[in-house]
């Protein structure tokens, strides 16, 4: 008997897209920080805000996923833990909690995996609708994050 496996997924929209993220990586949604651009950082983050006396990356979902443009001011924060960092993600709308079994998520086919490989992990649908499984964990690569590091000791 082979059982199902299913997980929590916190469910967002980011530019008219919804997202799924792991529950597991989810620290808190919250409204919108005050956010301090800073310079030399990739297009898809939007600058440092401070959370919980921390300073954090605040990460653009839209454009992370491949969106020319920022969605909107993003409705929402939500703050992931990714190892010993933190990233606010700003979305448009949180959906909610969900469970989702694995079989109805895909790998990202070859022809479109050179957009977004290192954001989205997997796509499936969900109530006939196109979801994206964002890897919280690898929404800021190395490099950015030592640019951002930079920026935020100006």
């Amino acid at each position: 008997v082979t059982r199902e496996v299913a997980e929590l997924w916190l469910l967002v929209r980011a530019g008219g897209h919804l997202c799924a993220l792991p529950l597991e990586h989810v620290d808190e949604t919250m409204r919108p920080q005050p956010v301090r651009v800073l310079a030399g950082v990739p297009t898809f983050v939007r600058g440092v805000t401070v959370i919980r006396g921390r300073p954090v990356p605040v990460v653009d979902a839209a454009c992370a996923i491949g969106q020319a443009e920022p969605s909107s001011n993003g409705t929402r924060f939500v703050a992931l833990k990714t190892a010993e960092r933190c990233v606010a993600l700003a979305v448009d709308e949180v959906v909610g909690v969900r469970q989702i079994n694995h079989r109805h998520l895909a790998d990202v086919p070859p022809l479109l995996a050179g957009a977004n490989e290192h954001v989205v992990s997997a796509i499936g649908t969900l109530d006939s609708e196109l979801l994206m499984v964002l890897r919280s964990g690898k929404l800021v690569s190395e490099t950015a994050w030592a640019a951002i590091e930079a920026g935020d000791r100006r």
